[in-house]
């Protein structure tokens, strides 16, 4: 079955997909009194911490580092926990897989699209801070959508491949976990590219890290590069690195996808 086919089925099921998301939704906030609101209203606290912390406790003197944490802790968080439960997808799911014949892929869909609302909601209220508190405003703040959806794409990719995998060896999870964790250390996020000399491998080793690239797309358009800090649009080499990746992860988790979908019902 071609890439093609496997996305018109997708959105032949779209109304499932959208049954889905919401109930996930709902179900995250049910007993929630704030509810959605936390996602507005975390970014606020969070940023509130994080100035306090890095500015009076670590003494860092780096010029709003807490708004730099962020624009890099979000995009990851997102990534992280939409790999973390688009794993899980089709042991969660198994009752309704064996039930239905909508298309298994459906299922870690819909998850990955659930923390992605999250995610907007959340990079909404920090946008809104971020007008109020930096100095930095122009253009490249308009790139910001295209930036998601590049994320978006490269996460659900990695997302399929892992769910496939969970199914087989039930002990990923588990590994998922730890690489997960490690990955969040191993990308600028509380600390900074040049904070690394320039005659350590490790600069190096990170450079050639994906999620660094990734993250550089938010961190060029909302944080800024320079002094004073200026706001661009990233280079033509991240834009192409990266949705070239984000477009080959995708397609490699989707074929990966439906290769082993009919063997998943009885591993379940």
């Amino acid at each position: 079955m071609s890439i093609i086919k496997n996305i018109k089925e997708i959105i032949y099921y779209r109304h499932v997909i959208s049954g889905l998301v919401t109930t996930d939704l709902k179900v995250r906030y049910r007993r929630s009194f704030l509810g959605f609101l936390w996602n507005l209203i975390n970014p606020l606290l969070n940023l509130t911490v994080m100035a306090v912390v890095f500015s009076q406790v670590l003494q860092i003197k780096m010029e709003y580092f807490a708004i730099y944490v962020f624009t890099g802790m979000l995009p990851y968080q997102f990534f992280s926990s939409s790999v973390a439960v688009g794993s899980k997808a089709l042991v969660t799911y198994e009752q309704y897989i064996k039930k239905l014949t909508a298309p298994k892929i459906i299922f870690p869909l819909a998850l990955v699209i659930a923390n992605f609302v999250d995610f907007i909601l959340a990079f909404l209220a920090f946008f809104v801070l971020v007008l109020l508190i930096h100095p930095a405003f122009g253009m490249p703040m308009l790139f910001l959508p295209v930036a998601c959806l590049i994320m978006f794409t490269a996460t659900l990719g990695f997302a399929l491949i892992c769910s496939v995998v969970h199914v087989y060896f039930r002990d990923f999870q588990n590994i998922l976990a730890v690489i997960l964790q490690a990955g969040f250390f191993s990308v600028p996020i509380i600390y900074t590219y040049e904070s690394i000399p320039e005659e350590s491998k490790l600069r190096e080793l990170l450079y050639y890290n994906p999620m660094h690239h990734y993250l550089t797309l938010f961190r060029d358009t909302l944080f800024g590069v320079g002094d004073p800090l200026e706001l661009k649009f990233p280079g033509t080499t991240t834009m192409l690195t990266t949705s070239i990746g984000a477009v080959l992860l995708l397609s490699i988790g989707i074929s990966v996808f439906y290769k082993y979908q009919k063997d998943i019902i009885y591993r379940l």
